[in-house]
């Protein structure tokens, strides 16, 4: 069992992970992970999946908000900045607007797999998490290295599905792909606590 203690400095961190620059991780870990839902950090996740430098960071969140739905009325298929509103909606813990913009984004680049993974986060914070374990799986399916696929496929596994065994799957194929990775020392205790348990 995840104790909320260990659950919280392992969201914590993984959350932490997120704040830099989009595109600075490696392929396959730029994703933001899944916090508890109303856990700590639950609306603070990152979205990684855009382009830097779309704005400035003068200006709020709003204004940015604002000027990104300009651009995307004078060019609405634009993939680039649908990714960008859907950073910005998620930063803004507006899950389910940031969910649509993915989507849309996803309707002209399916293959992309950190869109899917933020979008499977949205719907993971927005209280759906079974559409969140369906975006992560795609995710694997496009790109069968994403490694933080599979470490949010087993924050839902482990945390809204209570299902220890798949969540112990998945993050030891995690640890396979991404043994450097910062949440990997974390991951590791929580599989070993989960082995123990079943003992």
């Amino acid at each position: 069992m995840i104790t909320r203690t260990l659950a919280s400095i392992l969201l914590s961190a993984a959350i932490a992970l997120t704040m830099p620059a989009c595109n600075s991780n490696p392929p396959g870990t730029s994703s933001a992970p899944a916090p508890p839902p109303g856990g700590p950090g639950a609306g603070a996740p990152m979205g990684q999946s855009g382009q830097a430098g779309q704005f400035s960071p003068q200006g709020g969140m709003a204004d940015k908000i604002r000027m990104a739905q300009e651009a995307l009325k004078v060019d609405p298929k634009n993939v680039n900045m649908l990714v960008e509103l859907g950073n910005l909606m998620m930063d803004s813990s507006r899950f389910a607007e940031a969910a649509d913009a993915y989507e849309k984004a996803l309707a002209i680049n399916p293959a992309n797999s950190d869109v899917r993974v933020d979008m499977g986060t949205c719907f993971r914070n927005s209280g759906n998490p079974k559409r969140a374990v369906e975006e992560y799986n795609k995710a694997i399916t496009y790109q069968p290295n994403h490694a933080n696929a599979r470490l949010n496929l087993g924050v839902v596994l482990a945390f809204d599905f209570k299902d220890t065994a798949a969540a112990v799957k998945v993050w030891e194929e995690f640890l396979k792909l991404a043994p450097g990775h910062q949440m990997a020392p974390q991951i590791q205790q929580e599989v070993a606590n989960m082995k123990m348990a079943k003992k």
